[in-house]
């Protein structure tokens, strides 16, 4: 049965359910499913480009842990590239923040690189594989949260039954859960302070709620990678702060590679490690640690407000 009944428009009954397991615990379907589709609009502005660059790390080796060669998407039954000619690394220990306009192309080149979305030219691999052909492999080292996720308010499962669901797209479906997975998940429950949410339906939660799940389910996979597209929308002040520094808790104090697409909320410029900007689907800017004076170049590009 095909998973696009996960949102509440298939069929009722044992099938849905079936399908909605099947989501949560696939990445990549959960995310096809539940995604928003994005606009396209693009403008035309040009900072300064340092496209394919990582930055320099001193002595100590750095493995790039995303690789982009010359990459164009296409999306089915559109002929101008979303992403095009897209070169880029980032290295095993980045916090890598991607900022643009609506329409610019930072949720398609995410997509490119989790596998959502097949690259129409070039070649895309995450921790040292093509994606291409390793995709359900790399998908479950892939911690991801996509943009806009919604849930049909009947849905029957639990919080808590989401991540445990979570984890097995880390450990695999028929697999059982060990006393160290269920440690990972009680781990993320409580970085997120999500404890009173646990025995609540997740298709009954607010929007905040609900993206303070999806990064709990995202953090207990223990992932290699993690992506996050928009992961402080529906969040208030607090919450926002709260979870910019758990990313950075993760990125510095346990090394995990972390790509986080904003277009809302820029105090996460002043602690990651580089900015990309995309306008028309192109790199146009690529900027380590930058200063008030480069985020005036990226305010006055209108790649952030």
């Amino acid at each position: 049965m095909g998973p696009r009944s996960c949102a509440g428009v298939g069929p009722p009954g044992l099938s849905r359910l079936w399908s909605f397991w099947y989501c949560l615990c696939t990445p990549t379907l959960f995310c096809r499913v539940f995604s928003s589709s994005h606009s396209r609009s693009p403008k035309a502005f040009y900072c300064h480009t340092i496209a394919g660059h990582v930055p320099d790390h001193g002595d100590r080796p750095v493995t790039a842990v995303v690789e982009l060669d010359s990459v164009d998407t296409i999306y089915e039954g559109e002929q101008i590239p979303a992403i095009r000619d897209v070169s880029l690394r980032i290295a095993s220990d980045e916090f890598v923040c991607i900022v643009g306009p609506n329409g610019a192309g930072k949720t398609t080149l995410l997509e490119t690189i989790n596998g959502l979305l097949t690259a129409t030219r070039g070649v895309v691999r995450v921790l040292g594989h093509r994606v291409d052909r390793k995709g359900p492999w790399l998908r479950a080292k892939i911690g991801y949260t996509p943009q806009n996720f919604s849930v049909d308010p009947d849905t029957p499962f639990l919080v808590k039954q989401v991540l445990v669901m979570g984890r097995y797209g880390r450990v695999g479906m028929f697999r059982g859960l060990t006393s160290g997975d269920m440690s990972s998940i009680e781990r993320a429950i409580e970085m997120m302070g999500i404890e009173d949410l646990l025995d609540r339906p997740v298709g009954k939660l607010s929007g905040g709620q609900l993206q303070k799940v999806l990064l709990a389910r995202a953090i207990a996979k223990e992932p290699d990678l993690l992506l996050l597209d928009e992961c402080f929308n529906s969040l208030d002040p607090q919450s926002k702060a709260k979870v910019l520094d758990i990313l950075q808790t993760l990125n510095h104090e346990l090394g995990l590679p972390i790509i986080v697409v904003t277009h809302g909320y820029f105090a996460v410029l002043d602690v990651c490690d580089r900015v990309i900007g995309l306008r028309d689907g192109r790199i146009v800017a690529d900027i380590s640690h930058p200063t008030d004076k480069e985020k005036e170049v990226l305010r006055q590009g209108n790649l952030i407000p």
